[in-house]
């Protein structure tokens, strides 16, 4: 859990995690398969991108997602994508919020 202090100007009450720790999910999974329960997580990305933000956001896509992007977009994408030494490939994009509710 990180125990970094709040922004000052909000409030207590207002301030939410959207993300389990990692800790915690890991010890209830556990403990739920111990119990011979059925045990899943499940990963949805991109999923805090439809929230209200006030901050630039950088985002970095890569594997299959950066391909995908530049099979929509070629032309805007290509150019930006990099490989690192293994030869995957990602890029880099700014962020604007896509608030929809």
């Amino acid at each position: 859990m990180n125990r970094a202090p709040q922004r000052e100007y909000i409030r207590k009450e207002d301030v939410a995690s959207t993300t389990v720790a990692t800790d915690s999910k890991f010890i209830t999974g556990a403990i739920d398969a111990y119990q011979q329960q059925d045990v899943a997580f499940l990963d949805l990305p991109g999923a805090f991108l439809c929230t209200l933000m006030d901050e630039k956001v950088i985002m970095t896509l890569s594997g299959e997602l950066c391909e995908l992007m530049c099979m929509v977009e070629p032309k805007l994408y290509r150019k930006y994508v990099c490989r690192d030494k293994n030869g995957n490939q990602s890029f880099m994009s700014s962020c604007i919020s896509c608030y929809m509710y």
